[in-house]
């Protein structure tokens, strides 16, 4: 061992060398061994994580949204078809708050045939006037089907008011008819009766 200074001092001089570079590294945050390195399959205590959006326009909140489409869709079903004559696809905003056509009861100027009755008509002076002398005129609007069914009728006026108007609903209600035309179709019309009551009526 006496006989070998040099491998001594080679061998000193080693390892101060390699003990200051671990200083050095050690001193910089470095950790050449991976002992202190941070482990990614769990965050470490008291890591923050933070994540920023790309840019681009923020999504509507819900309420926002729902909102935005209440407010469109009575503009969108009412907008007018295009010019053109091109087709336009319906959106359920469109096609939901269409409201149904009423029915159309042609009036007695706006058929080419009227409808008549074809079964009789029993008209008969309602029993509680029998012993009482009292006459009476009923105006009865009769709304008929396309089949010559009567479907509704209506009191336009009567003299006296209300007397007779029960006895000329019944002997109507159940009369058929042959159906009003137009353009050659059968079509719903409207129908104004008077009848007349008498106190010698039957």
């Amino acid at each position: 061992m006496a006989g070998c200074p040099g491998r001594t001092r080679v061998r000193l001089a080693a390892f101060i060398g390699l003990s200051a570079i671990l200083h050095l590294l050690t001193g910089y945050g470095s950790d050449p061994f991976g002992l202190d390195a941070p482990r990614f399959d769990r965050p470490a205590a008291g890591m923050e994580l933070r994540a920023t959006l790309a840019t681009g326009r923020a999504p509507a909140a819900p309420d926002e949204s729902a909102d935005a489409a209440a407010a469109t869709a009575p503009a969108t079903a009412s907008s007018p078809p295009r010019a053109g004559g091109g087709s336009t696809s319906s959106t359920p905003a469109e096609t939901g708050s269409r409201l149904p056509v009423p029915d159309k009861w042609h009036l007695a100027s706006e058929v080419d045939v009227r409808a008549e009755p074809i079964t009789s008509v029993a008209l008969r002076y309602p029993e509680n006037l029998r012993g009482e002398p009292v006459a009476g005129v009923v105006r009865l609007r009769l709304f008929i089907d396309e089949g010559g069914v009567v479907r509704k009728l209506q009191i336009a006026a009567s003299e006296p008011a209300g007397v007779f108007d029960d006895a000329a609903r019944s002997a109507w209600q159940e009369v058929r008819f042959s159906p009003a035309r137009r353009n050659g179709t059968a079509v719903k019309s409207q129908k104004l009766i008077e009848v007349t009551y008498q106190p010698g009526m039957p």
